[in-house]
């Protein structure tokens, strides 16, 4: 997440100086000077704001008390286990959809429970299937989510996969635990 953000800064960027270089050749020197300092100051304020520590994202040791995850790097690609809040018998999870990837890879349920699964697509055309409960979603673009709500009414550990051309086969794949 933080990767994608720095990411997005660093467009930002590139499409101020971008507007930077089309003020100097076409207003002048004065205009391009002028932006250029907004540009620097903006950015350090920015800078400084990142770095204040009341500014960060609290852990969820803050926020509910749960101990926070540790996730293992390897040099493979790896998505994180992350348990969803089972509140009473209803299961209620975000699924991010990006390339070649789905967090959380794996969902736990138990057997009984109504699970709500709001999937968003985070870059691309991409869907959200477990044939076992028969789950699919349409294949949505960039930005946008549908929710659906099953019951999770066997027991074992079930794949949810993107259908679109080839994306399953690249990694695309997560797992239901139902116990």
């Amino acid at each position: 997440m933080e990767m994608m953000r720095k990411r997005r800064r660093r467009a930002a960027c590139f499409r101020v100086i971008g507007m930077i270089i089309l003020a100097v050749v076409n207003k002048g020197l004065w205009i391009g000077i002028g932006i250029v300092v907004l540009v620097v100051a903006g950015g350090g304020v920015l800078l400084l704001r990142n770095t204040n520590p009341k500014s960060q994202i609290p852990s969820s040791n803050e926020i509910g008390g749960q101990p926070d995850l540790q996730v293992p790097v390897t040099e493979e690609a790896v998505t994180p286990e992350v348990k969803v809040e089972t509140t009473g018998k209803t299961v209620e999870v975000t699924v991010e959809g990006s390339q070649f990837k789905f967090l959380p890879a794996t969902i736990k349920a138990k057997k009984g429970d109504t699970v709500v699964v709001t999937f968003k697509s985070m870059g691309g055309m991409h869907d959200f299937m477990i044939d076992e409960f028969e789950v699919a979603t349409n294949q949505i673009g960039d930005g946008e989510e549908e929710e659906m709500e099953f019951v999770a009414d066997k027991t074992g550990t079930f794949e949810y996969y993107c259908s679109v051309d080839g994306h399953r086969q690249l990694g695309m794949v997560g797992k239901l635990i139902v116990e």
